[in-house]
């Protein structure tokens, strides 16, 4: 008789977790993290060659505490909060499972482990076999006739039976709890029998069995240490075990047709969704022909994300609208080397309603890249190629003077014809600038549109992927023009016929763009009006920060390299005498050796080589030992010098002597700005080092000095605007310390009796309501148990009812229409606010709860750029915005005028948005910008 197929169940976080730390650094076309997502796969459809299964379900934890917290309140408190981009792969690793047709099971009140073992008792009384695939060690403890488990790699499965447990554990399976009650485990934080370590709980299992025995004789053994560590902790084991066993009567509903899989998992859907992360090879090798685009966001394909949760298992997801065909894109593109051609090309174009420009360069520096060639667009399908400077020996003809092109394209550049458009205009209007001409603001941006209708676009703004996506046509990659790596060339060594080719697809494209975005922001005249109003003049803003740039004092950094490299040899001869001896401290597996080994400190997290080194540990262990202090003062000193020290004075423009950073609009999803190459909004400031780094940021000449404007709690009297609690704006009106005004409410106190430490409490408390911070989360940060901070929490609601109220106000509302706003109308989407997963709904409350606060913050200081850089120049001469890092403007100002200037910036600043409490800007100026 042959043997029923096995259920195959699958540790769903066990595999993402063991993925994520075995690939990283891959990214997706649009520059997203996949390691994890591209691992998971990788391993599922390695197991699934190999096992060929025909039932299959994935579990995974729903990420709410269980019953084990309390049994015992410390359970998992010592793990930190998972790293933001391996929520976003756990996102895409669902959506892939659903998309997939995999079922997904999950249980409120306990772990997966749990969900596993239940599962594995239903099949086994069915007089079934189950399988599980996992890399938890936890589950070893399942192994028995009809039960399995599988040991996953990139490249292989193991099977584990009873043998197999032994040689990994040391015992039986159905020893493994047991083991682990006097081991103890530092991942969950489980606690063990203290001096009771790996062998010698093999040892005494060995020889008693069970742990019920061996308490039952702890008075008999001949050990001392042995005997009293067991006598003393025998209900400490005990409790151990408890969290360290499997609960296998867990609510779930298991049905065996529900978990057949169906005759392919590559279904369109997935298919798509594998595209769009760029698992093009994996497709290639499977033989499967992949869909030329993935389903739009919001697409009935990706608002599945309905995955688990309450012991349901997931419904298998509608069918999703089929994305569209896409072609290569076909445009005929003229190429104008003639004064003559090029006027009668132009003749036509000023009759256009529309012209789409596009620049072709030597480098992505907008700075330092010369221009190469011009591509316009008035018609879709049909496009013009202007060549300026390719090489001669690929020019195949002449090419056009660059003073004749600025004299010709002048009157259509100068708006007298057709409205522009381009996509990320900033970039090549910086390029048309630097090379002479004077184009005015564009009346659209493409990236810019997609970005406040999607602001949350997981596959980013890009010419191409929108392309493809919106319009159904591919475009050509820039690399099979110009190749990548030490082979790469650049486009002036292009031939002109096959530059125009890809010049003009690009312009045709964006022409395409403009008219599909153009038709959609028509029907939403809320974020017609943000574009026309709020992010296209703040381009233009922002383009004139960037080409003035940021000057810098090289020799303040060069001084400042002198003094790092003198504190880092100071800090390593300082822990090679404490350590007895030199050890590579930039290595985690050396420090780990140190530090758990020849110190003999407590060991926490283990990470992917071991015990880890992160800067949570070491600062858990910094009170134990002088050492672990002494590794974080370097690492966080040779990380400044690497990051800000060596890196800036490469990035100082060799003639203006500036840093021409790159303030970006489209990455945020709340709106706020970003800031790269480099990034100035990153540079410390709460550490003395930080500080230094920013005297070397100076006015742009001895005249002027530096002025910085900056909100002050900007988002708090926000949430007060929002949420209108009477305790909370009467605090703002009357001007009074929200921090030690919360302080002593919460606590219980009179406002001038509360400390420093407790109104740094209470300051943690306030921002963290904003950000949806957990009872878990806060009592990380003010290192308190989570009654306590949950206690906390509640206080805080009790004092400001009215933030309450808004909260569950926004949220209600929020499910009904699938996002959240800003004042200015400004939408994050949030559909993951009806998940049944309870992770992933949690993870959208909080961007629910902060994105109109964030987003608000974000839309203020954009007016306010926006006034202030039409109206500072006429107010006071010789003085422009330099910088923005936040709630924080930065100018460069005459010093004869610094009063006045600081004054109009503080008045336009306070009244860019009004709310009803007051908005409070802190000025301050120096000789740089630490100074202010």
């Amino acid at each position: 008789m042959n043997q029923p197929s096995p259920l195959y169940l699958i540790d769903g976080h066990s595999l993402t977790f063991k993925a994520y730390y075995a690939i990283r650094g891959l990214t997706s076309p649009a520059g997203r993290p996949t390691g994890a997502v591209y691992g998971f796969l990788r391993m599922l459809l390695k197991f699934m060659d190999e096992c060929r299964p025909n039932q299959l379900a994935v579990v995974f934890d729903t990420g709410r505490p269980t019953f084990r917290s309390e049994i015992y309140a410390e359970y998992k408190a010592n793990r930190e909060a998972a790293p933001p981009d391996f929520e976003e792969q756990m996102s895409w690793i669902c959506r892939l499972l659903a998309a997939m047709r995999i079922p997904i099971y999950s249980a409120e009140g306990f772990e997966a482990d749990d969900v596993i073992a239940t599962l594995t008792d239903r099949v086994r009384a069915a007089g079934g076999h189950a399988a599980v695939l996992t890399a938890d060690k936890d589950l070893l403890q399942l192994v028995c006739d009809g039960v399995e488990v599988l040991r996953p790699g990139l490249d292989e499965v193991r099977r584990c039976d009873e043998a197999a447990v032994i040689e990994i554990m040391g015992v039986r399976p159905g020893q493994v709890a047991d083991w682990l009650a006097l081991v103890g485990d530092s991942s969950d934080n489980i606690p063990g029998v203290p001096g009771i370590g790996k062998k010698t709980a093999t040892e005494l299992l060995g020889r008693f069995g069970t742990l019920d025995e061996l308490l039952a004789h702890a008075g008999e053994l001949t050990r001392p240490r042995q005997r009293e560590a067991l006598l003393t902790h025998a209900d400490q084991a005990r409790m151990a075990r408890r969290l360290a066993s499997l609960h296998r009567e867990v609510p779930v509903e298991w049905d065996p047709d529900c978990c057949r899989l169906a005759e392919s998992v590559f279904t369109p859907e997935a298919v798509a969704i594998m595209r769009e992360l760029g698992f093009t090879a994996l497709l290639r090798e499977r033989k499967i022909e992949a869909p030329a685009a993935a389903p739009a966001a919001g697409s009935a394909a990706t608002a599945q994300l309905d995955m688990f949760g309450g012991g349901e298992m997931a419904p298998a997801p509608t069918e999703a609208t089929a994305p569209p065909a896409v072609a290569a894109i076909a445009t005929r593109t003229e190429v104008l080397r003639e004064p003559a051609a090029l006027q009668g090309w132009l003749a036509r174009a000023m009759k256009a309603p529309w012209l789409a420009i596009d620049t072709e360069t030597t480098s992505t520096d907008a700075m330092l890249a010369e221009l190469v060639g011009i591509s316009l667009a008035i018609t879709p399908g049909e496009a013009a190629y202007i060549p300026l400077a390719h090489l001669e020996h690929v020019a195949g003809g002449p090419q056009l003077e660059l003073a004749e092109v600025r004299r010709l394209l002048g009157p259509l550049l100068a708006g007298e014809g057709p409205r522009l458009t381009a996509h990320h205009y900033k970039y090549d209007w910086k390029i048309l600038r630097r090379h002479g001409f004077a184009p005015v603001a564009p009346a659209f941006d493409s990236m810019i549109a997609s970005y406040l209708i999607a602001p949350d676009r997981m596959a980013g703004h890009g010419l191409k992927a929108l392309a493809s996506e919106l319009c159904g046509v591919s475009l050509t990659p820039i690399s099979e023009l110009i190749g990548s790596g030490r082979r790469q060339i650049t486009m002036a060594e292009v031939a002109v016929e096959e530059a125009a080719v890809y010049a003009g697809a690009d312009a045709d494209a964006t022409l395409r763009l403009t008219a599909c975005l153009g038709e959609r922001l028509k029907a939403d005249p809320v974020l017609k009006r943000l574009l026309e109003e709020l992010e296209l003049p703040l381009a233009g803003v922002l383009l004139e920060m960037e080409m003035g740039g940021f000057r810098v004092d090289v020799a303040t950094l060069a001084e400042l390299r002198k003094l790092t490299e003198s504190r880092l040899n100071e800090l390593s001869r300082e822990i090679w005498n404490l350590a007895g001896g030199p050890f590579n401290i930039g290595s985690p597996r050396q420090v780990a050796e140190l530090l758990y080994g020849r110190l003999g400190l407590e060991s926490g997290r283990r990470g992917k080589t071991g015990f880890s080194t992160a800067e949570a540990e070491l600062e858990r262990l910094a009170d134990c030992h002088p050492i672990p202090k002494l590794i974080l003062d370097y690492r966080g000193c040779e990380k400044l010098q690497s990051t800000y020290i060596d890196a800036l004075p490469k990035l100082v423009h060799p003639r203006t002597g500036r840093i021409h950073t790159s303030f970006n609009q489209t990455i945020a999803a709340t709106g706020r700005l970003t800031s790269t190459d480099p990034n100035l909004q990153n540079i410390p400031i709460r550490t003395e080092l930080g500080r230094a780094i920013r005297r070397a940021f100076v006015a742009d000449d001895p005249g002027h000095k530096v002025l910085k404007a900056d909100y002050s709690q900007i988002e708090l009297r926000i949430l007060a605007h929002f949420s209108r609690d009477e305790r909370l704006c009467e605090a703002y009106r009357k001007g009074l310390d929200i921090h030690r005004q919360t302080a002593g409410q919460v606590l219980g106190l009179a406002a001038e009796a509360v400390s420093a430490e407790q109104r740094a409490q209470a300051k943690v408390i306030n921002f963290g309501i904003m950000y949806g911070m957990s009872a878990h989360g806060l009592a990380q940060q003010l290192k308190v148990g989570r009654a306590e901070a949950a206690l906390f929490i509640e206080r805080y609601f009790a004092t400001y009812p009215g933030v309450r109220r808004w909260i569950e106000q926004l949220l209600e509302t929020a499910r009904q229409t699938g996002y959240v706003e800003t004042l200015l109308g400004r939408r994050r989407p949030v559909p993951e606010l009806t998940a049944r997963n309870k992770m992933i709904r949690q993870g959208a409350e909080r961007i629910a709860v902060n994105a109109p606060i964030q987003g608000t913050s974000a839309d203020m200081i954009k007016l306010a750029m926006i006034r202030l850089d039409r109206e500072l120049p006429l107010a006071v001469p010789g003085a422009r915005m330099v910088c923005q890092v936040h709630d924080e403007l930065v100018f460069s100002v005459p010093t004869a005028r610094l009063e006045a200037a600081g004054e109009m910036i503080r008045q336009t600043m306070e009244s860019a948005l009004e709310l009803v409490v007051p908005v409070v800007v802190d000025i301050g100026h120096g000789d740089n910008w630490a100074e202010c």
